[in-house]
């Protein structure tokens, strides 16, 4: 079973997909905020398989790169994917670094499903 911290502001998606995580029978510790996350972050009880984060993150934009570089600092081993709309190059510097793999958001359900599969350990 994998546990999976998933970041984005939009509340009706979050709850959307940590529906379905949870039904393959993964934990979703799920947050609305940076701040949030990075609290859960510094938290080294907290322990995480894959952290997932919107790339926009807030109406003003661009908090998900900043919280992404947090997250190598904080937990350097734990992948993360990390979801942009329109914005391919949002990630800047992160793309083609080990242990990050981007997705737009309307992406193909399987390929993440597969990407999960190869991260998370298997459910019980």
């Amino acid at each position: 079973m994998g546990r999976i911290l998933h970041v984005d502001d939009d509340v009706t998606f979050s709850k959307s997909w940590r529906s379905r995580w949870e039904l393959n029978g993964h934990t979703v510790t799920s947050c609305h905020t940076a701040y949030e996350a990075k609290e859960l972050l510094k938290d080294i009880s907290k322990l995480f398989d894959v952290i997932i984060l919107d790339g926009s993150l807030t109406k003003r934009g661009r908090e998900g790169p900043a919280l992404a570089w947090f997250s190598r600092t904080h937990r350097p081993q734990t992948p993360i994917i990390g979801f942009s709309g329109a914005e391919t190059n949002i990630w800047g510097d992160l793309l083609g670094t080990p242990l990050f793999e981007s997705f737009e958001k309307n992406f193909d359900n399987g390929k993440l499903k597969v990407h999960l599969a190869a991260i998370l350990p298997p459910s019980a």
